[in-house]
């Protein structure tokens, strides 16, 4: 009785390299390729599979055809035995080509599955649901590009003109200059991981250019006033229960995914230098940083206390965008504010009201522009607020060269005031 196939590389010499099977019977030798590619380093000798690692999501599929040609190889083997039949090597090869035709197909995804592989790989590995609903809406509109041009993408099909085309698919369907930008980089980074992963080499996309250009979206911040206001406001216990996580999050800087879990554990005495303060701890879910912030604001100390010590009853991100729009009416937050938007690389202005531009971001913008205005040093905002930049952070922020002016406004080299000299 013949043994089962073995399956091999054929070479070691370069990263990546064929799977070929050998199959011996009745003193022959046939070696036959899989059509399979992948990278050496992912190979398992003793199992004669690739391994089951994450960081090649392809490895189920691969190991899925090998199997399915070993079966394949001896199911053919036991049919000729059964006849009383040796075949030749030429002729047991010819025979199997035609049963695992199908199998032979080289092994390079189409770019979707590839991409979805890749989302659940991330989601297995807890990574923030905000990414993922990013990678999410990557596929979603990649789906419906090749649907409006009736061709499914391959990976083979990303360059230049690709990148122009899906660039015009975008802005026929109305989105912001900064998504479509958010949606490209996305798309770029799966290529990227592909062409790292020895999926696809040298995509002619990696080195496209994105036309589109991020544009730095307009946005609002609450003074330390309206914060004030919105405090001292009497509301039911629908917009209380808002009204306390948003201000939470204005008054720790903290993400909406990090204040909306805080807890009794997280706060802690903390000391340094003999002196003992209430601190808020937490470790942040998108970039693990343990931040530690005084609990020190009489607001924010009232907010948690009478909450329990812990963030008030759970909503949702998008619930809350929509109550805070609510809220925010109710407050009377209602001045006119133009803003600027570039919306399928055309400049439009338009203006809105204060309120319907407030959402959960809104917290950290009015943090960290309510911290610098009060002259705390950006480097110790950025410890809370997760900025690993000074260029980024001063992007954040959002202060008025009105409100700039005034701030500098007392600044020696606008005063006039004389530099001190060093007298020997």
């Amino acid at each position: 009785m013949a043994k089962e196939p073995i399956f091999n590389l054929r070479s070691r010499k370069s990263e990546s390299t064929s799977v070929v099977m050998i199959f011996h019977f009745k003193g022959h030798r046939i070696v036959m390729t899989t059509g399979i590619v992948m990278p050496v380093k992912y190979w398992n000798d003793n199992k004669q599979r690739a391994k089951e690692n994450r960081e090649f999501p392809l490895y189920q599929h691969i190991n899925k055809r090998l199997t399915t040609m070993s079966a394949a190889t001896m199911e053919l083997w036991g049919e000729y035995v059964a006849q009383g039949v040796t075949p030749t090597a030429d002729e047991f090869k010819s025979e199997l080509s035609k049963r695992v035709n199908h199998v032979q197909a080289p092994v390079v995804p189409d770019l979707l599955p590839f991409i979805t592989q890749i989302v659940d790989e991330r989601k297995a590995m807890n990574r923030p649901g905000s990414s993922l609903q990013v990678y999410k809406n990557c596929i979603g509109h990649l789906e419906k590009y090749q649907t409006k041009r009736n061709k499914p993408l391959h990976f083979e099909d990303l360059n230049a003109a690709f990148l122009n085309d899906f660039t015009a698919y975008l802005y026929t369907q109305g989105f912001a200059d900064s998504y479509a930008h958010k949606v490209l980089t996305t798309l770029k980074m799966f290529v990227r991981l592909a062409d790292t992963r020895g999926i696809h080499k040298d995509s002619p996309l990696l080195k496209a250019k994105i036309e589109v250009k991020k544009q730095e979206k307009d946005s609002v911040y609450l003074t330390e006033a309206e914060i004030q206001h919105l405090f001292d406001l009497q509301l039911d216990d629908r917009l209380a229960r808002v009204r306390d996580s948003f201000l939470i999050g204005c008054l720790t800087g903290l993400r909406f995914s990090d204040y909306t879990k805080i807890k009794p554990e997280n706060i802690q005495d903390t000391s340094h230098a003999g002196k003992t303060v209430k601190g808020l701890i937490v470790t942040t879910q998108k970039t693990k940083q343990r931040v530690v912030l005084p609990l020190t604001n009489p607001m924010l100390l009232a907010i948690l206390e009478r909450n329990g010590w812990k963030a008030p009853k759970g909503i949702s991100n998008q619930k809350l965008n929509s109550y805070l729009k609510e809220l925010a009416q109710v407050a009377g937050f209602t001045q006119s504010i133009e803003i600027n938007e570039f919306i399928a690389g055309r400049h439009e202005k338009r203006t809105l009201q204060k309120w319907e531009l407030i959402s959960s971001h809104t917290a950290r913008r009015s943090f960290a522009t309510n911290a610098f205005k009060r002259g705390m040093p950006p480097a110790d905002i950025m410890t809370f607020t997760g900025h690993t930049t000074v260029a980024s952070f001063m992007k954040y922020i959002k202060v008025t060269a009105e409100e700039r002016a005034v701030l500098l406004s007392d600044h020696p080299f606008f005063t006039g005031q004389a530099t001190l000299k060093v007298v020997s």
